[in-house]
């Protein structure tokens, strides 16, 4: 049930949706005008005042003497950095090489990726019956074969799981 509305309500309405924006127009139009400031009429900032805020950037002209400074520190940081990531890159020569694991890994997850999930759980058994002490690539089996449907095998990989905790 609604209850009827005051005559005077719609009217109301009305008068508020145009005082409304008027008022906000009048009250924007009353706001000063920002200054205009020189550069002369700014403070001189202090160099160790760490709370220094930068009003106008254009205004703000380094030297040569002091670009040249800048300059000269940023080329020395640079070489320096260069010379701290080639020793740190090339320091022992190696290669890194995944490990066996690591490919079989890779392998399923990539043939997983093409939607040949039958290759896949064929790399993940072949490298869990040489590695049955890896959980992690025992679980991606159970998983790629619950997926695949094979829900007796998966079952069984589950079980060698919780079989394997058990023990350790």
């Amino acid at each position: 049930m609604t209850l009827p509305r005051p005559r005077w309500y719609g009217l109301a309405v009305a008068i508020a949706a145009v005082a409304l924006p008027v008022a906000a127009l009048l009250a924007f139009l009353s706001l000063d005008p920002p200054r205009a400031t020189s550069a002369a009429s700014l403070p001189r900032a202090d160099p160790k005042d760490q709370a220094f805020v930068v009003r106008r950037a254009d205004e703000i002209r380094p030297s040569r003497d002091a670009y040249r400074r800048f300059s000269r520190a940023d080329s020395l940081w640079r070489h320096g950095e260069r010379i701290a990531l080639r020793t740190a890159t090339t320091s022992t020569g190696a290669v890194w090489q995944p490990s066996a694991r690591q490919q079989a890994r890779d392998r399923a997850y990539l043939l997983t990726r093409r939607g040949d999930v039958a290759a896949a759980i064929a790399v993940l058994e072949a490298w869990v019956s040489r590695h049955p002490e890896d959980r992690e690539s025992v679980l991606d089996l159970a998983r790629l074969l619950n997926q695949a449907g094979r829900y007796d095998a998966s079952i069984a990989r589950y079980r060698q799981l919780i079989a394997r905790r058990g023990r350790s």
